[in-house]
């Protein structure tokens, strides 16, 4: 059996990664420093669209694996759950304010072009299946 084929593999990667980006989203931030060196590097796009590119590829194999969707059906599908999952962290970082943290536009904008890029890759590994 291949790695492609291997139906629990994405489920347990797809988990963990739910609750490294949950983790990671709701951190307490302390002071603006910090805030003020990502957003100068623009690094948080990056964190933002490579956690939601793996989050797309990481579902997209589950359902490719675990479901009877279509191919284009799991892309789309992927692409909403993902994105949906990153709006709402944005939302809880919105109304908690415990963390410090804000809703951000561009950062669900990231989301959205991560989720599409995995869910896309998803699409072409996957081409034959």
């Amino acid at each position: 059996m291949s790695w492609k084929e291997n139906k629990i593999l994405p489920v347990l990667a797809l988990c963990l990664w739910i609750l490294i980006v949950a983790s990671l989203s709701t951190l307490p931030v302390k002071g603006k420093a910090l805030e003020d060196i990502w957003w100068d590097l623009r690094w948080d796009y990056w964190v933002h669209t490579i956690l939601y590119f793996v989050f797309a590829f990481l579902l997209g194999w589950t359902l490719h694996l675990n479901s009877a969707l279509s191919r284009l059906r799991i892309v789309y599908t992927a692409i909403f759950i993902s994105t949906a999952f990153g709006f709402l962290m944005e939302i809880i970082q919105l109304y908690v304010e415990v963390l410090g943290r804000s809703f951000e536009w561009n950062d669900a904008l990231f989301n959205l072009a991560g989720a599409a890029m995995g869910a896309f890759l998803f699409l072409f590994i996957f081409k034959n299946k």
